[in-house]
């Protein structure tokens, strides 16, 4: 259980906190099919993407590029 929570943490930390919040249902379905790591790792991802292009998410004022403080904010691509 501590890796659990330490997983939860880490997502949590690189700003995935949907994921972090399936984490439990995500690995039941894993082990309910009986997954590799890697088809875990995609699953865990691709929720985690479908989360973020959600339109709720562009709604809720976050600004992609903009000035905070007098200094250009720019989005990161990476």
């Amino acid at each position: 259980m501590l890796e659990m929570e330490h997983a939860r943490q880490l997502l949590t930390e690189f700003n995935m906190p949907e994921a972090a919040c399936q984490l439990d249902a995500l690995l039941e379905t894993a082990a309910a099919k009986d997954s590799t790591f890697i088809s875990f790792l995609d699953q865990l991802l691709s929720f985690q993407r479908k989360e973020l292009s959600r339109p709720e998410i562009f709604k809720a004022g976050f600004p992609k590029a903009g000035i905070a403080g007098g200094l250009p904010i720019r989005p990161y691509i990476g």
